[in-house]
């Protein structure tokens, strides 16, 4: 029965399952939450942010369960106030919203999701409640949780009288989650989907623009994870449509960067790099020159800094990327593919690792994986590979982060050496 403290009494029921799940003693209970027994629950009963990560982790829940719970009807505070907002009346539904915003600007994603789901809480109408949703699916993409991104997504999409520049921008994001998670045919499926609507509709606007581009660049990609099949001709067919797509997304990108923010140049470059594969499988420029192509614009980064800004620091890692992929594909001299591809991911993981990207770190392990398998047998164990308990504290995060990693790292972690 909750009674006059329903967010401590919530907070508290949460803290109970927790322990009774894990079998714990309060002390054990508290060492896994960062918090001193006796100071479990706040008065207010609103628990900071690494409070709800931590608790989520120990109940084995997504951590949008955990908030779901602890914010009950009409509550629409789950961490500390956000700054800027007045603390003598509960925040807004837009309060919440720009604070979620301003977190993910500055990288504070959990906290981000946090508020977002507060903004939802809090919303009164379809168009809040769909915002306050694309809010949240940017926090999750900001922690590589891309399967708490799908689920934003729906959210919001079940919102049907929402605007629908925000139901198509949640569309092209959720296209985006589909990529991410190495889902290629549902990417392609439902960015074309964006593409088609927006042909028939009058949508304007940059929440509108920024979709477009968005699907155009996630259906090129998608399609170029897709175009290495058996029958040529389809093959010739998916690498066409990945050109075009990415020729689009890359000019699209191009003008938004003009009118809205150097940002967009970073997906404008990250959309070239994949096109620069594309060409090289169609054969419309040498792989050895697309490769070199790649390994000579590493001099722009030479420093592994955020003054190019992180969108376009994030376009160099997945230039890499696209190189290794080059490099395993034509490069058949063992030696050389090898020191290209050492070039390649240890400067994806550098640029991952100043990130803090998810995407990037499985892409780096499943590269650097592959690159020491090149021109040997694939059952082979891995060769003088040492990793040491950070990396296996990323393998373990990558692993629980993106399934179709799972399978490459247990044989990493099979065949490695522990420093």
């Amino acid at each position: 029965m909750v009674g006059a403290h329903p967010r401590r009494e919530r907070l508290e029921e949460l803290l109970g399952l927790a322990q009774n799940y894990r079998g714990w003693t309060l002390k054990q209970l508290a060492e896994a939450l960062g918090r001193d027994p006796a100071n479990l629950v706040p008065s207010s009963g609103v628990p900071k942010v690494d409070l709800v990560m931590r608790l989520a982790e120990v109940l084995d829940w997504q951590v949008q369960d955990v908030i779901a719970d602890l914010l009950g009807p009409g509550d629409t505070v789950l961490v500390d106030e956000p700054a800027g907002v007045d603390s003598s009346q509960p925040p807004t539904a837009r309060e919440l919203r720009d604070a979620a915003r301003e977190a993910h600007g500055a990288g504070r994603y959990a906290e981000s999701a946090a508020l977002a789901r507060a903004a939802y809480a809090a919303s009164e109408t379809s168009a809040e409640r769909a915002i306050a949703c694309y809010r949240e699916l940017g926090a999750w993409d900001g922690l590589g949780r891309f399967t708490n991104a799908l689920e934003a997504c729906r959210r919001g999409l079940a919102e049907r009288e929402a605007p629908v520049e925000w139901r198509l921008a949640l569309r092209a994001a959720l296209a985006n989650a589909y990529y991410a998670l190495g889902q290629h045919v549902e990417a392609e499926s439902v960015a074309g989907s964006v593409i088609e609507t927006m042909s028939r509709r009058d949508a304007e606007g940059p929440v509108a623009d920024s979709a477009l581009a968005m699907a155009w660049h996630v259906r090129g990609q998608a399609l170029r994870e897709q175009m290495e099949v058996g029958d040529p001709h389809e093959a010739a067919e998916i690498a066409a449509s990945a050109a075009e797509a990415l020729v689009i997304a890359a000019e699209r990108y191009d003008q938004l960067a003009i009118e809205l923010g150097q940002d967009y140049a970073g997906m404008a470059h990250t959309a070239r790099g994949g096109l620069l594969e594309v060409e090289a499988f169609r054969r419309q420029r040498p792989a050895r020159e697309a490769i070199q192509t790649v390994l000579d614009g590493l001099d722009a980064v030479s420093d592994v800094d955020e003054r190019l800004g992180a969108i376009m620091l994030e376009g160099y890692g997945w230039w890499c990327i696209f190189g290794c992929n080059m490099v395993l594909r034509h490069v058949r001299d063992a030696e050389e593919a090898q020191r290209s591809m050492a070039v390649l991911t240890n400067k994806a993981d550098e640029i991952a690792q100043r990130l803090g990207n998810w995407s990037l770190r499985e892409r780096v392990f499943t590269m650097e994986y592959l690159r020491r398998r090149h021109g040997t047998d694939v059952e082979r164990p891995a060769e003088d590979w040492v990793i040491d308990r950070e990396d296996i504290q990323t393998i373990a995060g990558t692993m629980g982060r993106f399934g179709r990693f799972r399978d490459i790292a247990w044989r990493i972690l099979r065949s490695a050496r522990l420093a």
